[in-house]
C-alpha cells in the first residue's frame, strides 16, 4: 500500500482551462457592457435637460411667475449648455443683471446634440407653457438629443406639451 500523497497547487492544464473560461466569458461580457455604458450617458445626458424643465416648471409654480430654459448659445443648440432663470422683469426673454439666473448646464461631453426650434422656454405660473414656442403636429414642443450620427438605439425625445407636462421617449421613427 502506498502512502497518500496531497497536492500542494494546481497543474498547468487546470489553470489554462481555467484561463480559457475567463477569456470566453470576457469576450462575451465587454461588447455588451460597452454597449450598455453608451445607452447609460445616452439616457442621463438626455435627463439632465428634462430635469431642468421639470425645475423650471416648478420654480413658475412656486415663485408665482414666468421661469424660463434658454440654451447658453443663444440659438437652438442646446447642446452647448443651458440656462434657468426667472423672469423677474416679466418680459419673456433673459437679461443678464434684471433676471435671476438659477442653474446653468455646461456643454455635453462627447459626440452628443440637442436640438430644437426654440432658443427659450418659457412656463407661467401655473405650469404650463408660456409664449409661443415651436411645436409640432401634436402640440408638444419637442426637443431632440442624437448621439454618433444618428444612432437610433442611442436617440431620445424630450416632450413637453400645452401643461407643462415633460417626458422622454426614444427617437421618434426607431423601432
Amino acid at each position: 500500500m502506498t502512502p497518500y500523497r496531497s497536492q500542494l497547487g494546481i497543474t498547468a492544464i487546470e489553470l489554462m482551462a481555467t484561463l480559457l473560461i475567463v477569456a470566453v466569458l470576457a469576450a462575451i461580457a465587454i461588447p455588451n457592457f460597452v454597449g450598455m455604458i453608451r445607452n447609460d450617458r445616452a439616457r442621463a445626458q438626455a435627463s439632465m435637460l428634462a430635469d431642468a424643465l421639470n425645475y423650471a416648471r416648478s420654480e413658475a409654480v412656486t415663485r408665482g411667475f414666468q421661469v424660463g430654459v434658454s440654451s447658453a448659445s443663444g440659438d437652438n443648440n442646446w447642446d452647448q449648455g443651458w440656462r434657468v432663470w426667472s423672469d423677474k422683469n416679466g418680459d419673456g426673454s433673459y437679461v443678464a443683471g434684471t433676471d435671476i439666473e438659477l442653474r446653468v448646464q455646461s456643454t455635453f461631453t462627447g459626440n452628443a446634440t440637442l436640438q430644437n426650434g426654440n432658443i427659450q422656454v418659457l412656463f407661467s405660473p401655473s405650469g404650463a407653457l408660456a409664449g409661443r414656442p415651436v411645436m409640432n403636429a401634436s402640440n408638444e414642443l419637442v426637443f431632440q438629443y442624437r448621439v454618433n450620427n444618428n444612432d437610433c438605439s442611442l436617440g431620445k425625445d424630450i416632450h413637453v406639451n400645452l401643461v407643462g407636462r415633460i417626458f422622454l421617449d426614444k427617437q421618434a421613427g426607431c423601432p
